[in-house]
């Protein structure tokens, strides 16, 4: 899972609904995710270090991941807190050799090479004791081709070198830090949650809309306070619905719909900070219907991180 200053909206498309459901509107929540080591809590300035002159080029990439609403990036050691360090390595495994291969009477030219790519982060102390670090190596081939001739295929060769290569480095950095900044750095995160409306030619949902309307009004509002009346009016609306419920499709709250009134819930207590009831009602969504996949799991896996580490 990717945090830390990097917003992710999350608004992936869904399963394929019955012509019932309808999305009413989308609305973004905001939320910080603890780490799971709250030791560093109180250490907000970073000073972002790599340990090798070539590492300078991924030095903004590191700062620009950093919660900015929580941390501060100084560009003086002695400022610092905590320091963050790192270092990558591209090591050659076999050197670029030149061969030519036929087939069908078609010639073609290749340029290629085997490489392995390290990346090591170190979370330290202004002391410089080290905390933790986090390794990640992968191994990548790299080829050019030409019909051509042998010089276009090594063209090609050094061109997707100096591309493929700084990009895979890129994407080790990305990662090493993520695992470090889960373990010890607060994350910012938004969700984009989704409000549904339901129209049917056999039956009515007034009730519901109502529902979905007072928690569209509170989540642009006053989220996170239960005592307001409009959502303690939409919880009332959403229970009261659920005691409808039928497994047989052409009921008015069959499992689609009471997966998406369930949904609403978990999105009211997530909202709130409840997570082992946002958890509960997630839970139960993805019992009654799997059509909205895509968002009962991202909801599902914020739900289970959160449980784990409630409060700061």
């Amino acid at each position: 899972m990717r945090y830390f200053y990097i917003i992710i909206i999350l608004s992936l498309s869904f399963g394929s609904f019955s012509q019932r459901m309808k999305i009413k509107d989308s609305q973004l929540i905001y939320f910080e995710i603890p780490p799971k080591n709250a030791q560093y809590l109180g250490f907000s300035n970073i000073y972002v270090e790599p340990k090798l002159p070539a590492d300078y080029n991924y030095r903004t990439l590191v700062s620009d991941m950093i919660y900015k609403g929580k941390y501060t990036v100084v560009n003086d050691r002695t400022q610092a807190n905590l320091i963050v360090s790192f270092i990558t390595s591209n090591n050659i495994l076999s050197f670029p050799k030149d061969r030519v291969e036929t087939k069908n009477d078609k010639t073609k030219y290749y340029t290629e090479s085997k490489h392995k790519l390290d990346c090591t982060f170190f979370l330290s102390l202004p002391s410089g004791q080290i905390v933790d670090q986090v390794f990640k190596t992968i191994d990548i081939d790299v080829e050019g081709n030409s019909p051509k001739t042998q010089e276009a295929a090594t063209k090609e060769y050094n061109n997707r070198v100096a591309r493929d290569i700084p990009s895979k480095i890129s994407s080790l950095v990305t990662d090493c830090f993520d695992d470090l900044q889960d373990k010890y750095f607060i994350v910012n995160e938004t969700l984009s949650a989704k409000i549904f409306e339901f129209k049917h030619r056999r039956h009515t949902y007034e009730e519901f809309d109502a529902a979905a309307d007072l928690l569209l009004q509170w989540l642009k509002t006053n989220p996170g306070e239960l005592s307001s009346p409009n959502i303690q009016e939409a919880i009332s609306i959403f229970e009261e619905f659920m005691r409808e419920y039928s497994k047989k499709k052409r009921a008015r709250v069959n499992p689609e719909v009471a997966a998406a009134v369930e949904y609403q819930l978990a999105l009211i207590y997530f909202q709130i900070k409840d997570y082992t009831n946002a958890n509960l009602h997630i839970q139960n969504s993805e019992t009654y219907d799997k059509r909205l996949n895509n968002h009962q799991q991202i909801l599902n896996n914020y739900c289970k991180i959160m449980v784990g580490r409630n409060g700061f």
